[in-house]
């Protein structure tokens, strides 16, 4: 138990359709109730032989479960600036808190640029004179 009670009761919000072997279901099932998240812990102790390849063949479920984390943290975490802003008297460790929520809000609110990609291609045509041969008295 990681002491978090939203830590420790998340489940995956997608349902999934892939078939999991019993080593992945144990992983993606303890990496954030029994190991606060540190996958290499809970896939050594699913008796995997090779924990990393385990890690891998679920890597894309593992940031899932990371972005679905960050986005119920940035409630918590806008809520925290919003606290600090109103906070008349003196809060412990106030800047760890700040870009502790600064980094949660950043990751959870990815910034989209829209970028042009139209053009106009002008081609010109140039038409010279002929060569002529220039004389080097001149």
């Amino acid at each position: 138990m990681t002491g978090r009670p939203e830590l420790d009761t998340y489940t995956p919000t997608k349902p999934r359709a892939k078939v999991y072997s019993p080593f992945q279901r144990k992983l993606l099932d303890t990496v954030v109730s029994e190991f606060g998240g540190d996958a290499l812990k809970a896939a050594k102790a699913t008796g995997h032989t090779n924990p990393s390849e385990l890690i891998d063949s679920v890597k894309d479920e593992l940031i899932e479960t990371a972005n679905s984390i960050l986005a119920r943290t940035s409630i918590k975490a806008a809520l925290k600036l919003g606290e600090v802003l109103d906070s008349d008297t003196p809060i412990t460790q106030v800047e760890a808190k700040l870009k502790a929520a600064q980094l949660i809000l950043d990751r959870t609110n990815p910034k989209t640029e829209k970028v042009d990609l139209t053009g106009e291609v002008k081609t010109g045509l140039i038409i010279l004179p002929s060569k002529t041969n220039v004389d080097k008295d001149d």
